[in-house]
């Protein structure tokens, strides 16, 4: 939902094992980005597994006696990553019987049985990230929570926390862009570290990569303040080796004994070149989502700034 959610107390677990019961508990308590080893890949498949892999983890008392709060409730928080297939990548598993499957997660209640609380609740976005998921549902007495999964997914960190409403002020301020500019800043040094994990170096660019334009229309070079200014349809187009630059006011410092978060919000859409990709080789269809937005806007804003045609280069 895009929730902020505040907590201060979270939980490690005291074991953790996944499905050849195997002790991975050194590997999901840090941040350190050394994740759980991942199971046996399919190397047919990009992002799957030979056989369903899991995550066991147990924790000393039960997970609903630690909430300090009556309006506190447990969340799952994990720093992960996920090898993410293509389109092609599902249809030829599929031809052959295999299929992709999401996260499931279960909790062992205070009987020794375990419940589906979530199936197939979502995967990581990506890169290495932190995910949450509200356990609103978990069995009273749970001490034990168990993930599975059959995608080529890495845990880096694994643990509980208590979402609960925030005993000390908060005070959110909304800044729009003062200025946003198309700008062809080039291709990022990609570093591919163990497990998967990759990097890229803002710093080093290279003028040309491997990927082309897909043929159709483009924001053109420059200022162009006015279309990521509102969730209306009208789009900022971009792409490959380009970036939208956004400058913002800079805010006052917080007053004392506070503390300030940036959180950036963008709303936008990525559409890749797989075979299968529905016009994968076009900019176009442009997606819709907003019933309510003017027609008029969006095409007079449009009109103004994505008129730079890029086939294939």
């Amino acid at each position: 939902t895009g929730e902020t959610l505040f907590y201060q107390k979270s939980l490690s677990p005291v074991r953790a094992e996944n499905s050849a019961g195997d002790d991975v508990r050194a590997s999901i308590l840090k941040h350190d980005q050394r994740a759980m080893p991942p199971g046996e890949i399919d190397r047919r498949y990009i992002g799957l597994l030979e056989t369903p892999e899991s995550l066991t983890i147990e924790f000393d008392e039960p997970i609903d006696s630690w909430a300090e709060r009556p309006d506190a409730f447990p969340v799952l928080i994990a720093e992960n990553w996920v090898e993410l297939p293509y389109s092609q990548t599902h249809f030829a598993a599929w031809q052959a019987g295999r299929q992709y499957r999401s996260i499931s997660l279960e909790a062992r209640d205070q009987n020794g049985l375990w419940q589906m609380i979530h199936p197939d609740f979502g995967i990581p976005g990506g890169m290495p990230r932190t995910m949450s998921l509200p356990m609103h549902s978990l069995p009273k007495g749970s001490v034990a929570l168990r993930l599975s999964w059959n995608r080529e997914l890495y845990w880096d960190r694994v643990r509980v926390v208590f979402a609960e409403k925030p005993s000390k002020q908060i005070a959110a301020k909304v800044s729009s862009p003062l200025l946003a500019k198309v700008v062809k800043s080039g291709f990022y040094e990609r570093i591919n570290h163990p497990q998967r994990r990759p990097e890229y170096v803002y710093q080093k660019r290279k003028t040309f990569g491997d990927v082309r334009y897909p043929t159709g229309f483009y924001t053109n070079l420059g200022e162009m303040t006015e279309l990521v200014t509102a969730s209306d349809d009208a789009l900022a187009i971009i792409g490959p080796g380009e970036e939208i630059h956004v400058e913002f006011e800079e805010p006052l410092a917080p007053p004392k004994g506070f503390k300030r978060w940036y959180v950036l919000e963008a709303k936008g859409w990525a559409k890749d070149s797989d075979r299968f990709t529905y016009q994968g080789d076009t900019v176009g269809p442009l997606p819709r989502a907003y019933p309510n937005a003017s027609d008029d806007v969006r095409e007079a804003l449009h009109q103004k700034y994505n008129t730079r045609f890029q086939s294939g280069q």
